[in-house]
């Protein structure tokens, strides 16, 4: 599948980025006029700039939003008398409860609760199997030489086989040429764009000046974009029951 002919990927945000670093334009391709310094120092202003929009700073006084095109949902498959599951290496937290699959036939939710009320329901002496009622995630220690991996405890233990959905928090890799586009497609390219200037701003002038206004700018307007396409359009039934 195609993108659109109005998106940018990794090659145009190197080229506008070279050029702001005053290199001059270039393609990502062979041979390229940029020196391995000068490809280094774009590539790291390139990725610096995604990492900014991907976790964006605060607008005025609300909180740093978080974008729902960095939250999918997938789907784990339990395994009968198994109460801990890895959870994807791109996990980086999940967002509201996990539910059953139609055919589970069953309707309540899983909530999600705290790593310790999971232990603390363990430690009674009931061996309880079932349908989970809650779960948590908990992270393995790391001494860094590897990334920190979570896995998602259940109770109770699961009895059957069962297909819980649950929408996540994923982190991300950089962009390269062979994964050449940003999470969010060609409606935030203009901001991502904005924020990759931005650090290109800081890093030469060690300053915040005229590129980081325009990327703030450019911020609030994708973020007001994502959350109206969260709003519903219906809500609903809301006549006089009488």
């Amino acid at each position: 599948m195609s993108e659109p002919t109005l998106t940018m990927g990794y090659a145009e945000f190197c080229s506008e980025t070279g050029y702001f670093l005053g290199y001059g334009r270039d393609a990502i391709s062979s041979p390229v006029k940029w020196t391995s310094d000068q490809q280094t120092a774009i590539d790291n202003v390139v990725q610096g700039g995604v990492r900014r929009f991907y976790n964006p700073p605060a607008i005025g006084k609300e909180p740093p939003y978080r974008w729902s095109f960095m939250e999918p949902v997938t789907t784990l498959t339990t395994v009968a008398n198994t109460a801990d599951y890895a959870l994807p290496e791109a996990f980086a937290g999940i967002r509201g409860e996990l539910t059953f699959a139609p055919a589970d036939a069953w309707w309540i939710a899983v909530a999600l609760v705290d790593e310790n009320q999971i232990r603390a329901l363990r430690q009674q002496p009931t061996g309880l199997t079932g349908h989970p009622r809650a779960a948590a995630v908990q992270w393995y220690s790391t001494a860094g030489s590897s990334p920190q991996l979570a896995k998602l405890l259940l109770y109770p233990t699961p009895n059957a086989v069962y297909t819980l959905s649950y929408r996540y928090q994923c982190k991300q890799n950089a962009l390269t040429v062979a994964a050449p586009y940003p999470l969010g497609g060609q409606p935030h390219v203009e901001t991502i764009l904005a924020s990759i200037l931005a650090v290109a701003e800081e890093r030469m002038n060690d300053v915040r000046g005229m590129r980081w206004e325009s990327f703030m700018e450019r911020l609030t307007a994708s973020v007001e974009f994502d959350k109206a396409r969260l709003n519903p359009e219906v809500y609903g039934y809301c006549g006089d029951p009488g």
